[in-house]
């Protein structure tokens, strides 16, 4: 009604009280009551007004509707429809059975209310019979034979529920894109939700009310073009949404401190992935810190020909490979032993480059002495 300019409501208001939205609602329907010569027919327009004004607080928890199969406006009518009907707006679903369908000439002549209680009653019947005694099943064995139809009917419907349980279907969607017209409003029923459809350049689109969207200014519409719920986003112009990085910041921070709350061991437990990553980190620091001691190696070995350097880096891969053995790598990571097994990690690290500053030291005495 705000889109289609029944009622308005200041842009400085940012919320509106459900009193205050259904005065708004009454006296548009009541302004908008065509004048009767006819006594009788404005009693029953009357009658209507009140029946509508009298479902007004369902509004807020959900009105009870009963969709039936045939077509996009096919409902079985109900008071709950007076509402939609005194303010003449449109209620359409997409949750129709295909006419080439096996199940077309069972399902359309049904609700869905009179599907439930088919299936719920042929169910409970036929526990009934398993429990029986074996007379009563000889005795009834007429009757089962003869409802064998009726039994494939029950089928046909159990697999048309099953198919279409996202409440739309392509031959409701191809009957939508059809029977809409270009920039017509109206309300969409699925899965016991109502939504705002419209049609815009031969596409329909559905007023996006997700509370994850609320301060996204520029999220308006959806496009409805699939029934397994691939979308686009689009603004009030109906142009595909982007967003930028100054849009994207606060959900990357979010999902940073996430990521950092979930890499936090839980009572000492550890997830086997984040070990796993743990340990990676861990070998990346003892190859850093391999480089690093090869550079204080060399340092240290000044004046140390290239065959000294060369055995004092031998020496060194050696006890490295000792330190760290091939089964190690190779074995799957232990979450609770990942702490222990860096801190081996760096200790065979450090008594290495210990012992490799020794040859080192040790080489230069003994040219020394052979120098005298």
């Amino acid at each position: 009604m705000l889109l289609r300019g029944d009622i308005t409501i200041h842009t400085d208001r940012s919320f509106v009280s459900v009193d205050e939205l259904m005065a708004m609602i009454s006296d548009h329907m009541l302004a908008r009551a065509p004048q009767f010569s006819d006594d009788g027919m404005k009693a029953n327009h009357d009658q209507n007004i009140s029946d509508a004004i009298t479902m007004f607080p369902k509004l807020q928890e959900g009105l009870d509707v009963n969709v039936k199969f045939q077509h996009i406006h096919d409902f079985e009518f109900t008071k709950e429809l007076v509402v939609f009907d005194m303010l003449n707006i449109s209620l359409v679903h997409g949750w129709l059975v295909d006419p080439q369908d096996a199940a077309y000439s069972t399902v359309s002549k049904l609700s869905y209310n009179q599907i439930v209680e088919l299936i719920v009653n042929h169910q409970a019947k036929s526990d009934r019979l398993k429990q029986s005694a074996p007379a009563r099943l000889e005795r009834s064995s007429d009757s089962i034979g003869s409802s064998f139809t009726s039994d494939q009917d029950l089928a046909l419907l159990r697999t048309f529920l099953d198919d279409s349980a996202s409440q739309l279907t392509y031959h409701g969607l191809l009957e939508l894109h059809e029977k809409l017209k270009e920039q017509e409003l109206a309300v969409f029923f699925r899965n016991n939700h109502f939504s705002v459809i419209t049609k815009h350049a031969g596409r329909l689109y559905l007023l996006v009310t997700d509370q994850g969207y609320l301060h996204q200014n520029q999220v308006v519409w959806e496009r409805l073009d699939e029934v397994e719920g691939d979308t686009v986003l689009v603004d009030s112009d109906f142009v595909p949404f982007r967003p930028h990085e100054s849009d994207l910041a606060p959900e990357l921070a979010a999902e940073s401190q996430q990521a950092a709350f979930v890499l936090a061991p839980v009572d000492g437990e550890e997830d086997p992935s984040l070990a796993l990553a743990r340990r990676m980190q861990e070998e990346e620091d003892m190859r850093l810190a391999q480089q690093l001691d090869g550079a204080e190696l060399e340092e240290n070995s000044d004046g140390t020909d290239d065959e000294e350097i060369e055995r004092a880096k031998k020496g060194k891969h050696k006890k490295h490979h000792n330190a760290l053995p091939a089964s190690a790598v190779d074995a799957p990571p232990k979450p609770k032993a990942s702490a222990s097994a860096g801190g081996a990690k760096k200790k065979s690290l450090s008594q290495s480059a210990k012992e490799n500053r020794t040859i080192s030291h040790s080489s230069k005495e003994k040219d020394k002495d052979d120098s005298g």
